[in-house]
């Protein structure tokens, strides 16, 4: 009887560790892994004695991986030892790199690390750190820290995130250890490297203050606001200040003319939630930080709106923080909607809150009637406000409407320009409405409002191949583009067609022999984009 059928790959795999080539013990060796299966083990325990050093690595590793035999666990655990202190230098990375994934026991692994901490090359120093890291041997973190010397700036750069991941948090708890390594990369912070430099900030964000050296943190905390003057470190060293505590925050914030993205400061703000506010009114009220306090507040959002009255009031001002401090109140939600409708009603104020408006979309409705007033009328703010009504969409619909029998050319082409990069379904009445409009480019911007939302507007695409025989050129050639945009195949589909409402592919070919030329290039450019040709 033969073997049963699942074992036959298994049993391949064992006597392919007795072949004579190499490269098929190597795989054997590998594919071994997936296995789990004393039967293994007469052959695993030979293989580990493979000349071949690559072929010793695969087997011992899938020896831990089955962890069917402790004794065989053990010899295996030695071969990669022994791989570790060998001539070959990929092949101690790899083993480091196992050690990385937990393969190895502590007390072995650690030895092995420090061994190669000292490797002479970089390559695997590097993966060496990365071990320690990975594992969190702190034990190792003093080797570490001497590495923050090291001759290559990978290697320096590497010890740094390691320190950081190792003493993560601890800066108030740690002993000497922590406090040496803090020194070090206060040192570091001067290295000529800026990637270096920019882990060993991030490192400090991470460890934090070591509480039982003041004169150590605050030296930290003044060397990393000196770095904040060389702009490639900046977010790097922001990090590093607001992991410092409440001091590193003041010392950012002393700087913040250095610091022209305000989002990074913001952010670990943030980071602090309601706590934050207090702060946040205090940066409110100095000229170089308010950048800064805005867009904490909009990350903050609902959280903030106790300090909706000063923000409103900086929009009231004026200025060039006026927009950004609008778009503050629109990010606090809905609950500021009271605020921008007396906004609206503001001389200086109604523009800004107009602009920011339609970030808040379908839920700014209750602030249509205001909105459209100010769309109706002669002020420079109108087309925002336009913006704002179709970014609320449906419920604007009839104010909108409206505004296409609004006396005004200018208004009427408005609403047009700003709805076509809007494309909504539900808004189809206002591109109809305007096909009948007296004015030829009014009607020529409704119809190119239809050929930009191309696909959408394929329910009312029927309207404009009779817009192929109005009296004006400028319309036929726009209709005869649209209806090309309409139907035409955007994406590589082996099932899309292109496709036309009934009686255009008619419309267009009479278009061919329009008198005006424009008209019918368009024309055969559009059959062209429907798979007809223009001819015939």
């Amino acid at each position: 009887m033969g073997l049963h059928r699942p074992l036959r790959p298994l049993v391949a795999l064992l006597m392919a560790l007795r072949s004579d080539d190499a490269e098929e013990r190597r795989t054997a060796a590998a594919g071994l892994a997936d296995w789990d299966t004393a039967r293994a083990v007469p052959f695993l325990t030979g293989a580990l004695d493979d000349p071949v050093g690559e072929v010793r690595l695969h087997v011992a590793t899938s020896v831990l991986r089955l962890t069917v035999d402790p004794v065989l666990n053990v010899r295996a655990e030695e071969v990669l030892l022994g791989l570790a202190s060998g001539p070959a230098e990929p092949l101690r990375g790899d083993v480091l790199r196992l050690v990385a994934s937990g393969a190895i026991a502590d007390p072995k692994a650690v030895r092995l690390v420090r061994d190669r901490l000292a490797d002479d090359s970089e390559t695997v120093r590097v993966a060496a750190i990365r071990a320690a890291r990975d594992r969190m041997l702190e034990d190792l973190a003093p080797a570490v820290t001497a590495l923050l010397r090291d001759e290559v700036p990978a290697v320096r750069e590497t010890a740094a995130e390691a320190l950081g991941i190792l003493f993560a948090f601890l800066g108030e708890h740690g002993g000497a250890e922590v406090e040496e390594a803090v020194s070090a990369l206060q040192a570091v912070l001067e290295d000529p490297e800026g990637e270096v430099r920019g882990a060993a900030a991030r490192a400090l964000g991470l460890i934090g203050p070591p509480a039982a050296a003041p004169l150590l943190a605050d030296a930290v905390v003044t060397a990393l606001a000196a770095a904040l003057e060389r702009p490639e470190d900046r977010d790097a060293v922001v990090f590093g200040l607001f992991g410092q505590g409440e001091r590193g925050v003041r010392a950012a914030l002393d700087k913040v003319d250095l610091v022209p993205d305000p989002e990074p400061l913001a952010a670990h703000i943030a980071l602090l939630g309601p706590p934050a506010i207090p702060l946040l009114a205090e940066l409110l009220r100095d000229p170089r930080a308010h950048r800064v306090a805005l867009a904490g507040l909009r990350r903050l959002g609902a959280r903030a709106m106790s300090l909706v009255e000063p923000v409103a009031l900086m929009v009231r001002q004026g200025g060039a923080a006026a927009r950004e401090a609008a778009l503050t109140l629109a990010a606090l939600g809905p609950p500021a909607l009271p605020v921008l409708a007396r906004l609206l009603e503001d001389p200086v104020g109604r523009g800004p809150a107009a602009a920011a408006i339609p970030a808040l979309g379908q839920t700014a409705a209750s602030l249509v009637p205001d909105l459209a007033i100010l769309a109706a009328s002669t002020h420079p703010e109108r087309l925002d406000a336009i913006r704002a009504l179709v970014a609320i969409g449906p419920d604007a619909l009839s104010e909108l409407v409206e505004l296409l029998d609004h006396g005004q050319y200018a208004t009427r082409r408005a609403v047009l320009d700003v709805l076509e990069d809007a494309p909504q379904e539900e808004l189809f009445a206002i591109p109809l409405r305007a096909l009948f409009d007296p004015h030829p480019r009014i009607r020529g911007a409704a119809v190119r409002v239809l050929g930009a939302w191309r696909e959408v507007a394929r329910p009312v695409a029927s309207e404009l191949v009779g817009m192929l025989a109005d009296d004006q050129p400028r319309v036929r050639a726009a209709a005869a583009w649209a209806l090309g945009e309409i139907g035409r195949v955007r994406r590589p589909d082996p099932f899309a067609r292109p496709w036309a409402p009934p009686g255009a592919e008619e419309a267009l070919r009479s278009l061919l022999a329009d008198p005006h030329p424009r008209a019918q290039r368009e024309a055969a450019i559009a059959l062209r984009k429907l798979g007809r040709q223009a001819a015939g």
